[in-house]
C-alpha cells in the first residue's frame, strides 16, 4: 500500500469518509422530508422507484415494486390522513401516495 501524507492511516481515512457519507445521507433525508412537509410515512433503505429498491423483492424491509398491491389493506392504517410518504435513505427520492 502507498503511504498517506501527514502520517494518516488508512483506517482513519476510511472512517472519515464513512462519517461524511452518513452525514450526507442524513442531510438529504431531512431535505426530502422537508420537501413533503414532514408527512407521516414509511422509511426504508431504498425507495421503491430506485434501482436497488426495484430489483429487490417486496418484504417488510423493502417495499419493492409491488408493495402497493401487497399492502393495500394496511398501508394507510397508521396514517392520520389519506396521504403518506415512502422515502429511501440510501437511494431514491421520497414518493407521496394518496388513498383514492
Amino acid at each position: 500500500m502507498q503511504p498517506l501524507p501527514l502520517n494518516l492511516s488508512w483506517s482513519l481515512v476510511v472512517l472519515g469518509l464513512l462519517i461524511v457519507f452518513v452525514l450526507n445521507r442524513a442531510a438529504r433525508h431531512y431535505a426530502s422530508l422537508r420537501t413533503l412537509s414532514f408527512l407521516p410515512g414509511m422509511t426504508f433503505a431504498f425507495s421503491p422507484f430506485s434501482i436497488p429498491g426495484a430489483l429487490l423483492p417486496t418484504s417488510n424491509y423493502n417495499p419493492g415494486m409491488m408493495f402497493n398491491w401487497g399492502w393495500r389493506h394496511t398501508m394507510y392504517k397508521n396514517s392520520p390522513m389519506d396521504m403518506m410518504r415512502i422515502s429511501g435513505v440510501l437511494a431514491g427520492r421520497s414518493v407521496l401516495y394518496t388513498n383514492s
